[in-house]
């Protein structure tokens, strides 16, 4: 498998990220060979919390999703919606695909409109997004000084045409940067700051200079949800992402955390993906689309 292109995380660059100004994040392109990277594919039923793309470039794929085969010829695309279980059953053995994962923020268009999105899309490739992926691969074969800005300018064409490809309208949604509560930003700002602990309302709420009652208010207007919930949360993506790394033990990710005791460590992780810290990891290790 190699990695084509990876979004930064929030805060790993200083300039403007024009994904994130889709509402995309985690946005991954990736290549596969299944001559040498079948043993690593998933042959059991799970799902992804975002969403997951599969472009066949040559073969065929066989997928089971909601208890229907869906096999993906060669030019065709599948896309798979987030927490749709789904199960990769073959594969021709010289198949080559691109892969493509992200998540939709509550700014993408995807998040307003998921409602009319089904469990799966399956389509004919644009000759556009065809196009940009094989220059993306090429660009980084090249190992060129500049191909970093190039690569993520056509990164974002793909989004975009992913976003076009379903349909999804263009049109500004009412919920923008420029309107949305500054508090609200400088409170997720304090809580990214702060994730490898689990901190609370009052005092969040103290840094933002408001009453706690204003923050949850505000929490709920615009995350439909707790300060509470959404630490939380937080808090469990950042563990999903320490436990890609391999050098990192559960023990030693308990501890960054700072969890009183790996007990608590294991019970609030579960209660979040559905399973424990060392079952998702395994889950990763099997899953060559989850980073």
């Amino acid at each position: 498998m190699e990695i084509l292109y990876r979004q930064a995380n929030t805060g790993e660059l200083p300039q403007f990220d024009s994904l994130n100004a889709l509402g995309i994040e985690r946005f991954y392109i990736k290549r596969l060979y299944y001559k040498s990277d079948r043993t690593s594919v998933t042959r059991k039923g799970h799902h992804h919390t975002g969403f997951e793309i599969h472009i066949i470039e040559h073969g065929y794929q066989t997928y089971e999703i909601g208890g229907k085969s869906v096999t993906v010829n060669e030019g065709e695309l599948l896309l798979i919606s987030p927490l749709v279980n789904h199960i990769a059953k073959s594969e021709d053995a010289e198949t080559k695909k691109y892969a493509i994962t992200f998540t939709a923020s509550q700014y993408c268009p995807l998040t307003h409109e998921k409602e009319h999105i089904s469990d799966y899309f399956l389509g004919t490739v644009p000759s556009a997004l065809y196009d940009n992926l094989n220059f993306i691969k090429q660009e980084r074969s090249s190992g060129q000084a500049y191909s970093a800005p190039i690569i993520a300018s056509r990164a974002h064409e793909c989004a975009l045409l992913l976003l076009r490809l379903l349909g999804i309208s263009e049109t500004p949604s009412k919920v923008t940067h420029s309107n949305v509560d500054e508090r609200l930003l400088l409170s997720k700002q304090y809580i990214r700051d702060n994730i490898l602990r689990p901190v609370t309302l009052p005092e969040v709420a103290s840094y933002c200079c408001i009453s706690s009652k204003q923050l949850t208010r505000i929490f709920n207007r615009w995350e439909g949800t707790t300060v509470t919930e959404y630490v939380r949360k937080q808090r469990c993506l950042h563990i999903e992402k320490l436990l890609s790394e391999q050098g990192l033990s559960l023990r030693e990710i308990s501890e960054i955390m700072n969890f009183s005791s790996e007990y608590y460590f294991n019970a609030l992780f579960k209660k979040h993906s559905g399973m424990s810290p060392g079952a998702y990891r395994k889950a990763l290790l099997n899953t060559p689309n989850t980073q």
